[in-house]
């Protein structure tokens, strides 16, 4: 009994000495949560909010989800239709050769600097930042986001034959010049520009083929987050980009922390993460909007992506690039918003124009003559003959004296062992580099015209050229008013074709009454055709097509498996090279050949000595 006692006041007083205690705690923590309420309702002044301001950058990305596997990465949307920026890989991830935009968007956002808890310094490197807004496309449904991946398909597989077929072009330009001409360069920078395009979109064709049809398709936002931090002891020393990590979202806030903990040395802040209304407001109040931040001289508008100098009223002026959205690529001279000067243009469907440019007008390119260039003449009967006016003064029956013109034919004999370029004619503008004492390295002889037409010095010509080591070829000229086939089949019985000749040649230069006549242009063609084919078949060496600049520019885009399969000879006296895939350049009809008694077409090959070589080797 007395220890059932002894137990009762043990009890007593341990329960009188636990609630005294007890109650001293709960005083404390009163009085601490009194003190906090106070200190959470206390005013905090715009100048002590301003000095936790934050320079914050986040990067932004969408990410296309199956599940939890990440298919890949777009930067932006283009009109909720297609993707923009498409990678393999995600936000963070560095990969050789990803081409010249990166695979995510950075706008500079407002940021404050923030206590872990109210009252004491718990900074530990936090901030609050607002949440980002998410593209309406990340509510859409998998069936939606399949149809934009079809769409993406197509787009991407268009992409890739436009880049196909202006590698052609940037590949043709390099084999046929040579690296000290003016924009070689620029070329070499276009070639790799679409190399690296074309293994980006490479990859992302694949990614989009490997999508089921069947996946379940989501997009997330997915945000990285960094803050310039400056850790010395001096305000006025370099900050640092530092990355961050995200804690957690809150009242539409972002929690972020700065990796180590690291924060400005001078520090000291009376915000914390309670005070989310406050910092929301005064957020909004800094920045309404993200602004994307672009590398210096760089801007994005409706036309594309632009690198280079701008005019006082914004407009591309001076040197750069513009990385067009269709796909385009332009790299030259601007002149308040227009291309002028010097430039280069990739554009889908069309062929590649470098040279110089007038108020957004594609002039040509401009070429030095040098003897460093390959040289050739095309000769016919005209430069055996030479029609000549004779005047005589005669007495008529009246006695009257007259002044007769007769013409007289002169003949000339070719000097052929001394045959050399020394004047590139009077009739248009050149820029020549040194004296004109060019060796010519082949020559083109006409042969016959229409079904009826032969030239009489041809066999003893083309016999004379080929004993002196000329590379030779032979030459038709069309005419409309006789089928393609009889003209072909008069050709070959009067024209030769040996080993080591160059290919037997097509000239068309009929007028446009004279294509009228023949029943237009599919009927033009039509012959034309015929004539290709047969001389094929019968020399098994594919002929070329000699015409004009203003044929090509006019009647050739009718023909396009004409300018696909078949190299072409292009007549175009002028300053600029003719824009077209081109085996020779006719540059001018009255140059001066020593050894020749009459004017003479001038001809260069279109490339130097390697690609010679190979034209003269296949």
């Amino acid at each position: 009994m007395e220890k059932v006692h002894i137990k009762n006041n043990i009890a007593k007083f341990s329960f009188s000495r636990f609630g005294k205690y007890a109650g001293i705690v709960a005083a404390v923590v009163l009085c601490i949560f009194i003190g906090v309420s106070f200190w959470q309702s206390r005013s905090i002044s715009p100048e002590d909010i301003a000095m936790t301001d934050a320079k914050v950058e986040r990067e932004d990305c969408f990410l296309l989800l199956s599940g939890n596997d990440t298919l890949m990465s777009f930067r932006d949307f283009q009109g909720d239709t297609l993707f923009v920026g498409g990678k393999t890989k995600v936000i963070g991830e560095k990969s050789k050769g990803e081409g010249l935009c990166p695979s995510a968007y950075t706008y500079s956002v407002a940021g404050q600097w923030v206590n872990w808890l109210p009252v004491i310094p718990s900074c530990k490197g936090r901030l609050m930042v607002l949440k980002a807004d998410t593209a309406s496309l990340c509510r859409a449904s998998s069936k939606q986001l399949h149809d934009i991946v079809a769409r993406q398909k197509v787009w991407v597989k268009k992409q890739l034959v436009n880049i196909d077929e202006q590698q052609e072009h940037t590949d043709y330009y390099i084999r046929t010049h040579d690296v000290t001409e003016s924009g070689f360069d620029v070329v070499t920078r276009a070639s790799e520009y679409m190399h690296r395009s074309k293994d980006s979109l490479d990859a992302v064709a694949k990614a989009l083929a490997n999508i089921k049809d069947d996946a379940p398709l989501r997009l997330e936002l997915c945000s990285r987050y960094f803050v310039w931090v400056n850790e010395s002891e001096d305000p006025k020393a370099r900050a640092k980009r530092v990355e961050c990590d995200m804690v957690k979202e809150k009242n539409g806030m972002v929690v972020i922390r700065t990796k180590d903990s690291q924060k400005p040395y001078y520090l000291s802040t009376p915000l914390n993460t309670f005070n989310t209304e406050v910092i929301r407001q005064y957020l909004a109040k800094r920045q309404a909007a993200p602004k994307m931040l672009l590398p210096i001289h760089t801007r994005i508008d409706s036309v594309g992506t632009y690198i280079g100098a701008v005019d006082p009223l914004g407009d591309y002026n001076g040197y750069g690039k513009l990385f067009e959205k269709d796909g385009g690529y332009y790299e030259g001279y601007w002149l308040h918003g227009k291309r002028s000067g010097f430039g280069l243009a990739l554009t889908p469907g069309v062929r590649m124009r470098i040279g110089e440019w007038k108020n957004d007008s594609y002039l040509g390119e401009l070429i030095t003559y040098t003897e460093e260039r390959i040289y050739g003449i095309d000769i016919s009967r005209y430069q055996h003959e030479k029609v000549v006016k004779v005047k005589k003064w005669v007495r008529n029956r009246k006695g009257k004296k007259i002044l007769r013109v007769r013409n007289k034919v002169q003949k000339f004999n070719i000097n052929w062992d001394d045959l050399r370029i020394t004047h590139l004619g009077t009739i248009s503008k050149k820029t020549i580099s040194g004296d004109v004492n060019y060796k010519i390295s082949f020559i083109y002889i006409k042969s016959t015209e229409g079904k009826s037409v032969k030239n009489n010095y041809y066999f003893a010509d083309y016999k004379a050229a080929r004993s002196r080591g000329y590379k030779v070829g032979t030459y038709h000229f069309f005419s409309t008013k006789t089928p393609g086939a009889e003209q072909a089949m008069f050709f070959l019985k009067n024209s030769r074709y040996q080993y080591g000749d160059f290919p037997p040649v097509l000239d068309v230069e009929p007028t446009a009454g004279q294509i009228r006549q023949m029943g237009g242009t599919k009927a033009m063609f039509a012959h034309i055709r015929k004539w290709l084919n047969m001389v094929e078949q019968a020399y098994g060496v594919k002929p070329i097509l000699y015409v004009s600049q203003t044929f090509v520019n006019k009647y050739l885009p009718a023909a396009p498996d004409l300018m696909k399969n078949y190299n072409v000879w292009i007549a175009r006296y002028g300053m600029y090279r003719p824009n077209v895939n081109l085996v020779y350049w006719q540059l001018c009809p009255d140059g001066r050949v020593k050894g020749i008694n009459t004017e003479v077409d001038i001809n260069v090959f279109n490339g130097f000595q390697a690609e010679w070589e190979r034209f003269c080797s296949n």
